[in-house]
């Protein structure tokens, strides 16, 4: 129904997976369960010591979740897609193998340009000279990079990041020195960017410029070439890092669904039932008995959602949509046996456990 947007990251959880209405239930080892409703997820992110069953597969793929199974590293080994004709993954599949030459010269040109400006603002940051110089250069670059402009850059950064009589060379299994620093550094950012591609429902194999039939993962190396530099640097002993955080949309809001159903025969309290749990499935919570509550991420209004809610709604039966911001739901208040307790705030959009 609604544009799923979370990502649901289990790799270093230990507990189980278990389908329940409209959700999956996360048990943990130790501590309280918790509830995600699917059709709120995008990716779920499993680690090695997840136990699920079968029936949670079949939740999450009726739900067109993308399941990722990944390695103690966090690496991902496989996973596993909805086979819709209307599935995120194949859309997108089919999308990036349709991209004409151009505008994979173009991308590759964009790519490149982000390296050399993110080695720029590396030097920078360190106060070393060369800056200027690497700026000059990006702008140089074309599309698909005739000039081999990236590796007159690569030259030029190295030989100023690490200082002279110093080169960027893989560091063959040494555990001590910069290029090991880097070595190990490089292959951190590239599981990070292998899971962010499987993610994004992208095909791995299906690179921008790299090629080889032995690379799965063709696209994540083509993608980190373009956040290494900007976001790594290791010189002597000490290593920088440096991140950029992403915020949610500002316009956040929450639809809240209250009912009045009859109930007061057999069929119509099987309706009841059912347009209840038809809620759960388009990601719904219950907060009270006759009132549901969804929280809508990009804003707006899900129009999906709305004409569902509409067409499904019982005969006889009268619904109430109300749309509330994130700060007003937020100051709610909520009372409980007589004593305030505070209303629960927005979903993250990546969960980590």
């Amino acid at each position: 129904m609604a544009e799923q947007w979370r990502v649901i990251d289990l790799c270093g959880f230990e507990g189980e997976l278990r389908s329940t209405r409209g959700g999956v239930e996360v048990y943990p080892d130790e501590g309280a369960p918790t509830i995600i409703p699917v059709a709120e997820v995008a990716v779920i992110l499993v680690g090695m010591k997840v136990a699920l069953s079968a029936a949670v597969l079949h939740r999450l793929a009726e739900a067109d979740v993308a399941v990722l199974f990944c390695d103690w590293r966090g690496i991902p080994e496989g996973g596993c897609y909805s086979w819709s004709d209307h599935g995120r993954v194949a859309a997108r599949h089919r999308a990036q193998a349709g991209v004409s030459l151009p505008r994979k010269k173009n991308a590759w040109a964009r790519l490149i340009r982000a390296k050399i400006e993110g080695q720029a603002s590396v030097l920078e940051n360190l106060k070393v000279r060369g800056s200027g110089e690497l700026l000059a250069l990006a702008d140089q670059v074309r599309s698909g990079d005739p000039g081999n402009v990236e590796a007159q850059a690569a030259r030029l950064y190295w030989s100023r990041a690490l200082g002279k009589g110093v080169g960027r060379q893989p560091a063959a299994g040494q555990l001590i020195g910069a290029n090991a620093c880097l070595d190990y550094g490089y292959s951190v950012l590239r599981g990070h960017l292998m899971r962010a591609v499987l993610a994004a429902g992208l095909a791995p194999a299906l690179g921008v410029f790299h090629r080889g039939r032995g690379n799965a993962f063709a696209l994540a190396d083509a993608t980190w070439r373009a956040t290494s530099s900007a976001s790594m640097c290791c010189r002597g002993r000490g290593r920088r890092l440096w991140a950029r955080g992403t915020d949610m949309a500002d316009d956040a809001m929450w639809c809240l669904v209250m009912f009045d159903l009859p109930v007061e025969t057999k069929k119509q309290r099987r309706e009841a039932t059912r347009f209840r749990n038809d809620l759960l499935d388009w990601g719904f919570c219950m907060v009270q008995f006759s009132v549901y509550v969804k929280y809508w991420p990009t804003g707006g209004q899900d129009h999906a959602t709305l004409r569902a809610i509409k067409s499904h709604l019982p005969e006889g039966g009268q619904v109430r949509v109300l749309a509330l911001t994130d700060r007003q739901w937020a100051t709610g208040l909520r009372f409980e046996n007589s004593k305030p307790r505070k209303e629960c705030g927005s979903p993250e959009q990546l969960m980590i456990f």
